[in-house]
This record gives C-alpha cells, structure tokens and sequence, in this order.
C-alpha cells in the first residue's frame, strides 16, 4: 500500500473516529443498556451464568473483563462496593464503558470494510467502502451504544472478510478462520450465527463438493467457539432455548410492531432510506440487478445481503438499528458500479460525491444533536438547583423519554429481584448497609403518579408546593391522546421552566425504538430529547420525604426481615418489618405494592408464631386489601381464626381463599376441618373429596373416613380407611386405623 494511499486512509478513520466516537453524558438510555450494568455486575458473583437469554452472553463478558478493569482503577475500597452503588445507585460509567467498547468495534468494523472492498475491487473502492461506511448514518447512529448490534456487525464482516479469501485463495486456515468469527458473531446476537451461510457457501464455491476440508474446519471452528465463547447456551439448554424462542417469536412471527402501511415499506422508507441515504440505496440496488456477470467472490457478498435483507425484510420487528448487517455490505456493494468507473475518474469522483452528500449531512446532524444539549439534561439540572435535597416529581406523559438520572425509590425497586438471584438475599443486606454509610449518595426522589395529582386539592400550603414538582413531556413519539381530559389538572400546575429541542414539524424519526434523535428533518431541531415543562403542582402531603440514607435504612430493614422470617426468627421479623410499618413516610410512593404486600405477609406470620394472632390477622387483612387476588392472606387468616376458636370465621376465609386458588389441596384441607369442628359433616364430606382429588394422603384419607364415620357412613368410612393404609401402611395412625376396621 502507497503512501498516498496510507494517508487516504487515515483520514477515513480519523473521520469514523470523529463521528463515531462515545457521547459526553446523554440523559437517556437506550431499553437494552441497562442489562450491560446488571449482567456484567453479576458476574462478579461468581455465577457465569446469566439466566438471561435474550441475547447470547459473549459481549456481556467483554464488559464484565472491562468492569473489573475498571475496579481496579478506579480506587473504590472493595469489590462489594463498587457492586452496590452501580447497581442500585448510578451505572453510568458501566454504560460509558460498554458504550465505548461498542464504537471501537464500530470503528474496526470500518477497517474490515476496507479490507473487503480492497480485495473485491481494488484500493479505491476500499477506501471508498470505508469512507461510505464512516459516514453512514445508520452505522453512526448506532455506534456508540451499549448493545449487541454494531459489535456483532464486527464479527460478521470479519467472517465474510476470510470467506471472500477462501473462495480466492482457497486457504484451510482461513476456513478457520471464518468459522471463529461466525462463532462470535452469533455468541454476541444470535441473528449474527445466519453468515454462516455465506461462509458455507464460499467453502463449496472453492471446494465443488461436500465432502471438503474447508467447510468441516469452518463448521468445527464456529461450533467451537460459540460453545466457549457463549457457553451456557449449551449448559443450561432449558433456559437457552426458552429465550431464543421468545425472542423470535416476538421479533420475527409476531406482529408487535407491524405498521399500518406495511414492514417492508417502512423498513424501506423510513430505516434504510435514512439508515443509508437516498442515493446510496438506489445505487446499491442497481448493483444488485445490473445484468454483469457475478464473480464467485462477489457471490458471498450477494449472498449475505440476500440473506439478511431478507430477514430485515420479513421479521415483525421494526427496530432500525437490526438493519445494522446490512451496513457493512452496503458500502461494498456500491463499488460494484463505481469501480467500473475507475478509468473516468472525474465521472467516478462525481458519483462518489453526489452518493455520500446526504449520509454526511445526515451524519453530521447526528454529531451535532448527539453532542449537544437534551432537554432531560437540562430538566433534570433545574431539579437539582431548585430541590437539591430531593422532593416529590410527578411524571406525566410518556414511560419512553423520561429523565431516568435521578435516584428514586422506583429505580432501586426493580433491581432488587435481580441483585437477589444474582448474589443472594444476606449480600442484598450488606449492599445496604454499605451504601447507607456512604456520604456521596444523590439526593432521593420520589415519583408519584399521576392520580395523585388529579386527587389533589387547590389549598396547599407553600411548604408543600416548593416540594413537589411536575414534568411534563410532550414529542411527537409521545402524543397525548389524553391531553383533553387532563387539561383541569393541568391548569392549576404553577408552571416554572421548559425545554424545547426546537420545533420538529419536518423531523422524521425511528418510531420503535425511542431515541428521540431524528433520523431526517433536522432543520429546527436544536436538541435531543421531549419537550418538558417543569411546575409546582398542588399536592397535599402529610408525611416527609425520606433522605438518601433513610430510605436506604428501610430497605435494609425489609430485607433483614426478610432474612429473619427464611430463618424462622420471628421475634427479629417482627422487629425489622415493625419498624419499616412505624415509620413516618408514605409508604406508597416508596415501596411497589408488591413489597408492601411481602412486608404485611411476613409481618403477620411472624405474628401468628409469636401467638399474636389477632394482630396476624390485622395484618392479613390489609395484604389481602392491597392484592385481592391473592389467596394466601385469606388462608393465613383462617388459620389464625381456627387458633383464636373462631372456626365460622375461618371457614369463610378458606372460602374466599379456596375461590382465589381453587388447586390447592392445603386450603380444602383446612376448609374441611373447619367444617368438621363446627359439625357441619356434610360441607366438610365434599370439602375432604376435592382435596383428596388433588393431593391424595394417607392422613386427608384418614381424616375422611373419620368424618363419614361419624356421619353414619359405615361402608364408605371402611373403604377410606383401608386407602389410607393402601397409600402409607405405617403412618402414624395406621395401627388405630388397623384395629378399627378388626371390629
């Protein structure tokens, strides 16, 4: 390679580097980034599995590798540490680092296209390969978020890099490795393991038949490492497999994200219209369909964008980014026209200019808006001036767009069932522990919903709406189909402060994947992100809001509780859950009714085992308030009635708690042993039968031959006794049973 030629070429990377390269602090985060904090995190427990099989597990060990590394730089006092406060407090730089691992392979993937349009067409088409793939707008897009797509790009171009080698140089060890770059593009996205096809087929053009080294070396390779690189998706087949389905029947049978005018013509429309520019995308389907003569190397190109095109095409997903295959094969495909141009370089460098004018300025706009303001930064900026201490913030409009960078009771919620099965429930605990004596803790906010607004009252004191602040979000992504009916509740918000990315009447976007950057109509848009107004609202709260450290306290009680109850310490249940019920917050907007209905649940079983079964009850009754769905409070009550003697009120618990779970043999037992006690032989006869048809015993068989005994069913008590013997001939009772049926 020329000099001249060499510094073409660096200036191409650096003009990847340039617009590919990580974003300072964006406010948003993509629906997927989140699982680079929890799934590389939980690693750190020690279990390599994920049970998490959405997406194969090789780039979550990549990031994990990072992580660690990160650790050690970054001089937090332990392991444990670092853990707790990225996983419940603030991941941002884990999501800084996967985001920056994913534009080092973007930009790689740069380098390979060179490569392959080097070797197909010559070392201007490379370089033009390369420049077309710097400066593509879907490659751009995408490039330096924390996901699976542009890396698993990587992979695949590499593989079909070494397939075009085998077919012109026919070399096993490119075979091989083909086959390791196959593996890891599926072991990074499944969709990824499909270039196998090209790969295949490029060992059978150099090798006419099955029978050839070249592709049972490729074959063996891929195998191999995707069973390394992703190893529990052959270790845990079960769980694998379950994922893999669910992914594709929502993302390639469903019709989840079906527009109305069609997948394919959005697809074509809006995602590689804009993904790859107008011109671009004419020009490469002109390449498919111009009636020259296909090389066999320029077969396996053909090939892999049939492929995935086709996929792209048919799949119900509408998401732009899964176009991202195609990009790498695009911008070589071009060339099979320009190159042909070579010897009128004037008319070629025309060409190539009127083909990379719209993806440059498309590009250029993503860069732009990208390293720019976003109304959620700047929201979230007030907020922290005007309520620095935290407050209340109702949420209204939207789950998509949301400011996410504040801590709430809400984020810590949903990470705690995953922390759990990661690394345990005593850890869990110490995680609180830990991040209660720290010093550096954000301030907490909590977030209300927007009932409570529309219960709110006009006389509030000033204290109060000082306290309580409203974000409303208005984008085209967002429409505010219910903006009329909420429009009294918004009159009386005392409005402070707003956001404006600029007006967008012209601006296009991706409309299923949530980013709230265009995809075209830039011209008035100055920032990413929704429009947001922020305002008191006239909210009546009698309680406080906790502090950092406060809140982080209860969540240790619970959890403490938690572990006292699993231990059958019931006095140490009930002191930890005691005191989370006594403190003076609003426990609804701090706890998901699903931890208040844990909390209630084991407050009142530790209770019952203390003897206190009249506060038991009280404290079923308000689990059974908050989820009437649930059977067990109602169960747990009749027991705690059975306990008190007050058997008519327990029969009308198992009732109530029977109709919630009519299959649970448990609660037609007790049902009819309540029955029993009250005489009532005839109810506690049919209770006794349903429950033996579910969970046939010998002691329910017993228990039923005494009752028709003593109903006057001699015959029928007889045969419920000898199946109870039938069933387990040396229970307790069976010698009792033995010298009733002598007599």
């Amino acid at each position: 390679m020329n000099l001249p030629v060499r510094f073409a070429f660096l200036l191409v990377f650096l003009v990847a580097l340039l617009l590919h390269r990580p974003l300072p602090e964006p406010a948003w985060l993509q629906v997927d980034e989140r699982s680079f904090v929890e799934f590389p995190l939980g690693f750190f427990g020690g279990d390599l599995n994920p049970h998490f099989f959405n997406y194969p597990t090789l780039h979550f060990y990549l990031c994990a590798a990072l992580d660690y590394v990160w650790f050690l730089l970054s001089g937090s006092d332990s392991l444990e540490n670092f853990v707790a406060y990225r996983w419940f407090v603030d991941g941002f730089d884990i999501i800084v680092l996967a985001r920056a691992l994913s534009t080092v392979m973007s930009v790689a993937t740069v380098v390979v296209v060179w490569r392959i349009g080097l070797r197909l067409y010559g070392p201007v088409a490379g370089l033009g390969a390369a420049l077309f793939l710097a400066l593509m707008p879907l490659h751009v897009r995408f490039a330096h978020l924390a996901a699976t797509d542009s890396p698993a790009v990587l992979w695949l171009s590499l593989s079909l890099l070494y397939a075009v080698r085998i077919v012109q140089e026919g070399r096993l060890r490119d075979c091989l490795w083909a086959g390791l770059f196959v593996g890891l593009a599926g072991a990074t996205k499944y969709p990824g393991a499909l270039v196998a096809i090209p790969v295949g087929m490029s060992a059978l053009l150099r090798w006419p038949t099955w029978r050839n080294p070249g592709l049972v070396l490729a074959a063996a390779a891929s195998l191999l490492t995707l069973a390394v690189t992703s190893p529990y998706t052959w270790l845990d087949p079960a769980a694998s497999w379950a994922g893999l389905s669910q992914m594709g029947r929502e993302h390639l049978l469903s019709d989840m994200h079906a527009g109305g005018e069609g997948r394919g013509v959005t697809v074509l429309r809006v995602n590689l219209r804009y993904g790859f520019g107008l011109m671009s995308l004419a020009l490469g389907v002109v390449a498919i369909l111009w009636p020259w003569r296909w090389r066999r190397d320029e077969l396996v190109l053909l090939a892999a964008i049939i492929l995935f095109g086709t996929l792209v095409l048919s799949a119900s997903s509408l998401f732009m980014r899964y176009c991202l295959p195609l990009a790498p094969l695009w911008s070589v495909l071009v060339w099979r026209l320009l190159h042909r141009l070579e010897a009128r370089r004037v008319w070629q460098l025309g060409c190539v200019a009127l083909v990379l004018a719209e993806p440059a300025w498309g590009s250029w706009q993503h860069r732009r808006l990208h390293g720019g303001p976003d109304t959620r930064t700047e929201a979230i900026a007030w907020t922290l001036e005007h309520l620095p201490s935290g407050g209340r913030l109702v949420q209204m409009q939207g789950r998509a767009g949301q400011t996410r960078r504040l801590f709430t009771p809400v984020s810590v919620m949903v990470r705690l069932q995953p922390f759990e099965r990661v690394f345990g429930l005593e850890r869990l605990i110490r995680a609180f522990e830990i991040l209660h004596q720290r010093q550096d803790l954000p301030p907490l906010y909590t977030y209300y919903d927007l009932n409570a607004l529309a219960r709110s009252t006009a006389k509030t004191s000033a204290e109060t709406l000082d306290s309580t602040l409203v974000l409303w979000y208005e984008h085209p992504l967002r429409p505010n189909d219910d903006k009329p009916a909420l429009a009294p509740v918004v009159d009386r918000i005392d409005w402070l402060a707003s956001f404006s990315p600029g007006p967008m009447p012209e601006a296009v976007f991706d409309q299923v994947d949530w980013h709230f950057v265009p995809v075209g109509g830039w011209r008035d848009v100055h920032a990413t992100g929704p429009s947001i107004r922020v305002g008191r609202a006239p909210l009546n709260f009698r309680t406080p809001v906790p502090s950092n450290r406060q809140f982080l306290k209860l969540m240790h009680d619970i959890q403490a509780g938690r572990l006292a109850a699993r231990q059958q310490d019931w006095a140490g249940a009930r002191r930890h859950l005691g005191e989370v019920l006594q403190t003076p917050y609003h426990l609804e907007e701090l706890l998901t009714p699903s931890v208040r209905y844990d909390v209630l649940l084991k407050l009142g079983v530790a209770g019952f085992y203390l003897g206190d079964h009249r506060a038991a009850i009280d404290r079923w009754h308000h689990a059974a308030r908050l989820k009437p769905e649930m059977a067990e409070p109602h169960y747990n009550m009749g027991l705690a009635y059975d306990a008190l003697e007050r058997h008519a009120e327990a029969v009308a618990r198992y009732e109530r708690a029977a109709a919630l779970q009519p299959d649970n043999a448990d609660i037609l037992y007790s049902l009819a042993q309540s029955h029993a006690r009250l005489g009532r032989y005839v109810e506690a006869i049919a209770a006794y039968g349903s429950a033996l048809q579910l969970a046939p015993s010998a002691e329910g068989y017993a228990d039923f031959g005494r009752i028709l005994q003593i109903s006057g069913r001699p015959e029928e008590a007889k045969a419920a006794f000898e199946q109870s013997l039938r069933l387990t001939p040396d229970h307790t009772r069976a010698a009792d049973i033995r010298l009733m049926l002598r007599r």
